[in-house]
């Protein structure tokens, strides 16, 4: 687990921001072209790890300076990491995966900033091989996040993979958006690597896509509504710390 996300103090700058993210896409580039079978799962990681930094900034430039204009940059910058990863994926897996990238955001902002948890990204390895998106400490408990984006579901959805039947329950209705065998393998490498921490949970989130009637996250910025960062805090409350 690397630093925490959205950490008030961090002083953010334009320029470092740009020089870091057109630095990584070259490397993408380069790596992908060179060898693009061995690399593509490690090279969406990336990319998605890019990406949804470049949100987080975005946020934080928007939120210190209040203004309208203050995330221009940022969203260019947004732009040109997808117009690469659409390039490489098509135009049908890139949407998937776009989607996926922005509920990810949403995610962290909603539990980080809204709800008021620490969270924190996960490593390269937790990402590509553990299926871990990203870590909730709750001060002596640790969630191990996988989050989904799936457009034909009827609301956001919190499930504890730890409970008997909450999983069964949610993928008897919805299991069929599902390419089956790669969905219930990812699950299951969470639960095994949430095993290996002390008081680990591994925990699925699901948000409806944009474009669906349940939309909750912006589909431009990956800003998620407010009744979201209400819905985790309800539900992280009311399950691990009453």
């Amino acid at each position: 687990m690397v630093e925490k996300l959205f950490n008030p103090q961090q002083e953010i700058f334009k320029t470092e921001i740009k020089r870091n993210l057109d630095s990584g896409i070259a490397l993408l580039r380069s790596e992908y072209e060179t060898n693009p079978d061995e690399i593509k799962n490690r090279l969406g990681s990336e990319i998605g790890r890019l990406l949804v930094d470049e949100l987080i900034c975005q946020h934080q430039i928007s939120k210190a300076q209040k203004q309208e204009n203050s995330s221009e940059d940022s969203i260019r910058q947004v732009e040109k990491i997808l117009r690469f990863y659409q390039q490489i994926m098509g135009e049908k897996d890139f949407m998937a995966t776009k989607n996926g990238f922005l509920a990810e955001f949403a995610v962290i902002k909603a539990i980080s900033v809204d709800a008021g948890f620490g969270v924190e990204s996960s490593t390269e390895d937790e990402d590509c091989i553990h299926k871990t998106d990203l870590w909730v400490d709750l001060e002596g408990k640790a969630l191990a996040v996988q989050v989904k984006c799936i457009k034909d579901i009827d609301r956001p959805y919190f499930i504890d993979l730890n409970l008997e039947g909450e999983f069964e329950e949610f993928y008897d209705k919805f299991g069929y958006l599902f390419k089956a065998r790669n969905f219930l393998d990812n699950i299951e490498k969470i639960k095994q690597y949430s095993r290996g921490y002390e008081n680990g949970i591994p925990v699925l989130i699901v948000l409806p896509s944009p474009g669906s009637d349940q939309a909750v996250f912006n589909h431009k910025t990956g800003k998620p509504d407010k009744k979201i960062g209400d819905y985790f805090y309800e539900e992280i409350d009311r399950r691990y710390l009453e």
